[in-house]
């Protein structure tokens, strides 16, 4: 089958969740026998605009985010020349969207309206950039237009969690859903071999530091166990324009706090298995949760907030590791009680957990739906 992926950010191209849900996707759909292409944008890490890697071709398109006010334009503008190179002798099956941007781009082109579409609805750009604040609340109105456009042109509409699929209809209450879950690497995020707790016990998040994150509220949260005497070491992994604010923030915690930085791939896996206890104090919009299941997979307990798909994960290893508020009181005491407590989840048990989403499966899922849709249109 031949496919056209459209995705915004692609890992490791751009760092965070959706971009890594779409490689994963075309990189397990090529093990499927698939011919893929994908166009996504050019970024510092991957600045050609066109090349193959691991019988993938890539087509990128430059962006220039430094003008906001005509970044929708002239984005738009570049994904659809990109989309005439890409198609030059290639007629695809499916055209599998990610992002509103690029996804709203091919829906102008009259010839691929023919083509049966899948949209991956990761989370709502419009609710991300009225989080986000500032100047780009002004442009979440027109995210949002967007985002409905696209929602009712798409074929059908994958989302990764329940919340997400109630998010969907909340906007667009005619669309065709289909719940298909994210997915961990295994091979990548083997079990932890040494179960016993770390002297002091270690804290670990990893995060891009931005606002929604919630990451000034486990630092708040760190400062009260502290001032309780509770012994630990908190790790931040991740980038971000937060990053100055939030060492500024952990000054109190002094020794007891560590900001890792980017976190290189091969470097990872063995980041979550020295920690205790992984803690996602987000305040705002989690469509899934992938650090949950590469948590999980690694033999680490992982705490969250009561905060969009979160809880839908976490719940498989107990509702006692949901936090009901994002606030710091209360990450503090679900910290605390987590180290109190004598019965703890094993790692193992959470290795289970973890390989009931192999990445290979999700892929099988998606293939069949293209399939389903194709045999309609």
């Amino acid at each position: 089958m031949k496919i056209l992926m459209l995705a915004d950010v692609y890992h490791p191209d751009t760092i965070g969740g959706a971009g890594r849900v779409a490689a994963e996707l075309a990189n397990g759909l090529h093990k499927l026998n698939c011919n893929i292409r994908v166009i996504t944008r050019a970024t510092s890490r991957a600045p050609q605009l066109r090349e193959s890697i691991d019988g993938i071709e890539f087509f990128r398109y430059p962006i220039n985010p430094s003008k906001p006010f005509s970044f929708i334009q002239t984005a738009r503008k570049e994904i659809e020349n990109c989309l005439s190179v890409a198609l030059e002798n290639f007629r695809p099956d499916i055209i599998d969207l990610h992002q509103p941007l690029s996804a709203y781009s091919s829906f102008s082109l009259q010839y691929l309206k023919k083509i049966p579409s899948v949209y991956t609805f990761h989370s709502s750009w419009a609710d991300e950039l009225a989080v986000r604040g500032g100047i780009h609340a002004l442009f979440s109105p027109i995210a949002r237009l967007v985002e409905k456009q696209v929602l009712k042109n798409a074929d059908k509409i994958v989302v990764l969690s329940a919340y997400s699929e109630k998010r969907v209809l909340s906007i667009n209450s005619k669309c065709r859903i289909k719940i298909i879950p994210g997915g961990v690497d295994l091979e990548k995020f083997p079990l932890k071999k040494n179960c016993a707790l770390h002297s002091p016990p270690v804290i670990l998040t990893v995060r891009n530091l931005v606002r929604r994150m919630g990451l000034d509220h486990l630092i708040n949260a760190a400062i009260i166990l502290k001032k309780k005497g509770v012994k630990f070491e908190l790790r931040i992994g991740g980038t971000g324009p937060l990053e100055k604010k939030l060492r500024s923030a952990a000054e109190p915690l002094e020794d007891s706090c560590k900001f890792l930085g980017y976190i290189p791939e091969e470097k990872i896996s063995s980041v979550y298995r020295d920690a205790d206890l992984f803690v996602l104090p987000t305040i705002a919009i989690e469509g899934f949760g992938l650090v949950i299941l590469e948590s999980f997979a690694s033999g680490t307990p992982v705490i969250g907030t009561d905060i969009g798909a979160i809880p839908e994960l976490l719940e498989l290893q107990g509702s006692e590791y949901v936090v009901e508020s994002s606030d710091a009181p209360a990450l503090a005491k679900k910290i605390e009680l987590f180290f109190e407590r004598k019965d703890k989840i094993a790692p193992s048990q959470l290795r289970n957990i973890a390989e009931e989403f192999p990445w290979s499966e999700r892929a099988k899922k998606i293939l069949a739906l293209y399939h389903e849709l194709s045999l309609k249109k």
